[in-house]
């Protein structure tokens, strides 16, 4: 029921906002029918899944060294770097800057 759903999160977490009852539309049921149905597959909820798809992205985007913690919340879709700094430090648990120090340290 929600494949579409995942399919166009997967190509589209990164380009654009994506709205829960944009994704509900899409499969042709209710917001609440997707939460349940992200809940059971995944153990959160279709925003909490995007989010983690996007710091997931951030942090592999981090590893590599290439870019400052603003051109990765840019590329991860951010329009503030505070905000991403505040949901990653939420997801990882610790800001991005620290987690760059830590890694290049560990090298």
């Amino acid at each position: 029921t929600i494949k579409p759903v995942i399919e166009y999160i997967m190509e589209n977490f990164l380009k654009s906002k994506i709205s829960v009852p944009f994704l509900a539309d899409k499969c042709g049921i209710s917001e609440a029918y997707l939460k349940k149905l992200f809940v059971k597959k995944f153990g959160m909820s279709p925003l909490r899944y995007i989010i983690r798809l996007k710091i997931n992205h951030a942090c592999d985007l981090l590893h590599s060294n290439q870019y400052s913690v603003t051109q990765v919340a840019e590329i991860c879709g951010y329009d503030n770097v505070y905000f991403f700094s505040r949901q990653f430090k939420e997801y990882v648990g610790t800001s991005p800057s620290v987690f760059v120090e830590k890694y290049i340290s560990s090298k």
